[in-house]
């Protein structure tokens, strides 16, 4: 058997095993192709020229010959910038000018050779067609200036570029920016999780959210291409649209550049606008300080290259709270203002049946419920039930990303990236005695790509993706330990956990229930991802195989409800009264 019979039937036997395991059909290649077809000026066919493509800015160069057709093919090619050049003997030397190849884009260039004579030596410059005819796909990409240009401030909230999808014409915004499954985006009418996004080709995810992940994308600066493909798309693509974004690789010119977006008061609107108050006036500020630089270039000139960048984004803000509290005469027990109005309530004594004179209740007030105003739900400031504050709130995201690319030789080719995020948002709380809650993000993530030549028709690229998230999450601040010394709750049991916590209340429509918070959450995931690509050209047919194998696992400490160890406490809306005497239920006294 010949060695090359060996490479095949190898590279088979390993698809078809990893196809058994997978879990999707094929893997995601991020590679544009070329093709075209050799002939003279009379239209025939020329076979046996020597094709030459470059790539000019690393200065690749890859050859091959026209097989028996006239046709040639240049398979798993890198994003960036081409020219192609024919020979034949006896022929002009026909070249291309400088064009573009884009992520997944199969693109022709046909060469036409003219008759060599001996009195001169003419270089034939053609410019490759622009108009893909390979396939009936429709796809929109966007390059990195159209994205850092982009009129809008996503990057004022977010360093990470998913944001910036909302540019494409195919994409509607969605109800969320989180990027859980209540999607934040819809293209062809499709949720999020409908779709693939990809980052280098390996899919970016959140298993427990079965949706897209915000955090865990290179910088806006690192991406090179975005792009949709939404119609027709390819088997390997087999769900209703895939999102890609390609990251940027060095060349043999040193490129660096810095950047500072700024937004502020001035650039936005005043929060008191929004509040009809009089007694109370919330601070308004607003500043984001979004930062950061990139470089790239040669390590060793048309062998290896890498490309870098830090970004920084500060945001600090106040967010405007308002919230319905108890009325302050009730706080004391005076409900007089229940007995006004056309449909007057007398309270009535649980105990004895009598009524409250002037419904003005004497007793003394239960402990945990003093408390609980005391320290936790103020008296109104505006209005006669309304509590409006505000909090300040912080967003400290930083992130570097880092790729390496390495031409071996003409048939090897690798490339390596790593990304590592660090982001702690805060958040505000209904009432401003449970304090600010954060949360603690550190994603990190890291792509492999090499590929193979084995002979000019048969390529292989194998892909591996590595993605780890830890979260740790704290809806408010006040940890378990305090509530329970602040409210004099005395539970059973010994043992709790330390993270922050509080009891919930419910109040039935009398003021805004402290709820809606869980207890401290840690989240754990990592995915892992393992493809391969066979592309194998014979004559005029092009076949692909692929597969690939995903690892996912998710580790949360969760609660069966945000109180956990501190209960749940409810009070109803109905009080004993003349109208109701046989209502028994709550009023905290």
């Amino acid at each position: 058997m010949k060695p090359s019979s060996k490479v095949l039937t190898i590279l088979f036997a390993l698809l078809a095993g990893m196809s058994l395991l997978a879990t999707r059909l094929s893997a995601q290649s991020t590679f544009a192709s070329l093709t075209g077809t050799v002939r003279d000026s009379s239209g025939a066919v020329v076979p046996q020229a020597n094709v030459s493509l470059t790539e000019v800015n690393t200065n690749l160069v890859q050859n091959t010959s026209t097989d028996g057709n006239g046709d040639y093919n240049f398979l798993n090619l890198l994003p960036g910038h081409y020219v192609v050049a024919v020979k034949r003997a006896g022929f002009q030397e026909f070249k291309t000018t400088v064009f573009e190849l884009v992520a997944r884009q199969e693109q022709r260039a046909d060469a036409t050779l003219n008759p060599a004579t001996q009195a001169t030596q003419v270089q034939v410059v053609s410019a490759a067609p622009l108009i893909n005819t390979e396939d009936a796909a429709i796809t929109d990409a966007t390059r990195n200036l159209d994205l850092v240009n982009a009129p809008f401030n996503f990057r004022t909230i977010n360093t990470s570029p998913l944001a910036a999808l909302y540019i494409m014409p195919e994409v509607v915004k969605g109800g969320g920016n989180d990027g859980r499954a209540a999607t934040p985006f819809n293209i062809q009418g499709s949720s999020a999780a409908m779709s693939d996004v990809t980052v280098d080709g390996v899919w970016d995810g959140s298993t427990r959210r079965n949706g897209v992940d915000f955090n865990p994308f290179p910088s806006t600066d690192s991406i090179s291409e975005l792009r949709v493909d939404s119609v027709g798309n390819a088997a390997e693509y087999s769900r209703v649209a895939d999102v890609l974004f390609v990251t940027k690789g060095g060349t043999n010119q040193i490129h660096g550049a810095a950047f500072y977006n700024y937004n502020g008061n001035a650039l936005n609107a005043n929060p008191n606008v929004f509040f009809n108050s009089t007694s109370s006036r919330l601070p308004s500020r607003s500043v984001s300080n979004d930062y950061g630089v990139s470089v790239g270039g040669p390590i060793r000139r048309n062998k290896t290259f890498f490309f870098g960048t830090f970004e920084g984004l500060k945001v600090h803000q106040y967010a405007g709270v308002n919230t319905q509290v108890f009325q302050a005469p009730w706080r004391n027990g005076d409900f007089s203002s229940l007995l006004q109005g056309s449909n007057p309530i007398q309270l009535m004594d649980p105990f004895s049946g009598l009524p409250y004179q002037n419904n003005q209740i004497t007793e003394a007030i239960n402990p945990v419920t003093k408390a609980l105003f005391d320290k936790y739900m103020p008296a109104p400031n505006s209005g006669v039930d309304r509590y409006i504050f505000s909090q300040p709130i912080t967003s400290d995201s930083n992130q570097y990303d880092i790729r390496i690319d390495q031409n071996i030789t003409e048939r090897h080719r690798l490339f390596a990236r790593w990304s590592d995020k660090y982001f702690t948002p805060t958040t505000s709380s209904m009432l401003p005695g449970l304090g600010i809650g954060n949360v603690v993000n550190r994603p990190k993530n890291l792509v492999v790509s090499y590929n193979f030549a084995a002979k000019a028709n048969l390529l292989n690229e194998f892909r591996f993706g590595w993605m780890q998230s830890n979260q740790l999450v704290n809806q408010i601040g006040v940890d378990e330990a305090t509530a329970r010394a602040d409210l004099g709750l005395n539970l059973p049991g010994t043992s709790f956990p330390t993270g922050s916590g509080f009891p919930h209340f419910y109040f039935g429509g009398s003021a805004q229930d402290i709820s809606g918070f869980n207890r401290e959450d840690a989240v754990k995931s990592r995915n892992m991802e393992w493809g391969d690509n066979l592309t194998w050209t014979r004559s005029r047919h092009t076949m692909k195989f692929g597969a690939v194998v995903h690892r996912f696992g998710v580790n949360e400490q969760s609660s069966f409800n945000g109180a956990d160890n501190l209960g749940e406490y409810h009070f109803s809306n109905f009080i004993p009264s003349a109208q109701n005497p046989s209502v028994n239920a709550g009023t905290g006294y």
